[in-house]
């Protein structure tokens, strides 16, 4: 019996670490899925660009807040590449920082819209 105890103990104790740890990693998978969509923006592969950027909106849905990364989402949708790199060097000359906000709903909803149109 105090062998469970025990691992309870130690259980609880790795969730509460792990959830810090959790957020850190969830803004490095962030962060690799940004840099593989301006990567396919660089390189000129409108069809992975367009995934890659579903594949940050679905993970971090916030991200659509971003102005920037908005109108890369548009241009690709358009396949307009010309405009895409416009925008993805836009956002890096800004310092490549993504503006999030969670009280966006018209812009999440744009966002989703596209989403569903391109799946």
């Amino acid at each position: 019996m105090d062998t469970s105890i025990s691992l309870r103990s130690y259980r609880n104790s790795g969730q509460r670490g792990g959830q810090h740890s959790h957020q850190g990693d969830g803004k490095s998978r962030r962060q690799q899925k940004l840099e593989t969509l301006l990567q396919c923006i660089q390189t000129g592969e409108v069809d992975a660009a367009r995934q890659a950027f579903i594949a940050l909106v679905n993970f971090d849905l916030s991200v659509s807040a971003d102005p920037y990364l908005s109108k890369i989402g548009a241009a690709l949708q358009s396949s307009n590449l010309y405009a895409a790199k416009h925008f993805a060097q836009e956002f890096q000359s800004r310092g490549g920082q993504l503006q999030t906000s969670h009280n966006s709903m018209s812009t999440m909803l744009l966002e989703h819209h596209f989403v569903n149109r391109l799946a």
